[in-house]
């Protein structure tokens, strides 16, 4: 019964959504500052943004994993939240710190692999 009634609501959002398709123009937004960001923005300039923000970025991971640790002697979930969160700050930190280190090591961990099994 409640699936009908979930599936009834879902219906008519679909069917008496009205007008809302056609709010969604361009009015009110300046394209041209859009566009300009837009080939201001490169992959480099990300990385060296991430690089400079990732020391604070991590502090900042650390000390809400910390809360979520405390909070978990509590809400036991919360223990599993602080290790994930603390093992995605780290892994962050080491790929945009060390990444061309980390794609040399892999890539020369492949091709010896490569060369034993090819025998070439």
């Amino acid at each position: 019964m409640k699936y009908l009634i979930s599936m009834a609501i879902g219906l008519s959002f679909l069917l008496f959504q009205g007008d809302i398709t056609f709010a969604s123009t361009t009015e009110g937004y300046d394209l041209s500052t859009i566009r300009e960001t837009s080939e201001n923005v490169s992959l480099d300039s990300l990385g060296v943004l991430a690089k400079e923000y990732s020391i604070p970025i991590l502090v900042i991971m650390v000390i809400i994993a910390g809360f979520s640790a405390l909070l978990g002697l509590i809400f036991k979930p919360l223990k599993a939240v602080a290790g994930s969160i603390f093992g995605i700050g780290i892994v962050f930190y080491l790929l945009v710190n060390f990444a061309p280190q980390i794609t040399g090591v892999l890539i020369s961990v492949v091709d010896s692999v490569m060369n034993r099994v090819t025998g070439g």
